[in-house]
């Protein structure tokens, strides 16, 4: 399995444009990449229906705290 990240960007789709196809918007989805946001159930099937891929949730919400951390730690350099 794969995080939501690597399947957006293996099926070539923007935040934007896999926020319209799950009836979203990119701050959402940007939000669940980041680990700030948990995404229902209802909206975890919507996106792996889009990207035709099954996620790795947990591995998702683990990269995204991981990336924040090191954005906000470069902001503070």
């Amino acid at each position: 399995m794969i995080t939501l990240k690597e399947a957006r960007l293996k099926n070539n789709l923007t935040q934007g444009e896999l926020a319209r196809q799950i009836d979203s918007d990119q701050y959402t989805v940007a939000n669940i990449e980041l680990g700030k946001t948990k995404p229902r159930k209802s909206t975890k099937l919507k996106i792996e229906t889009a990207l035709n891929e099954q996620i790795d949730w947990n591995k998702t919400l683990i990269d995204g705290i991981i990336r924040s951390s090191k954005n906000r730690k470069h902001e503070n350099d």
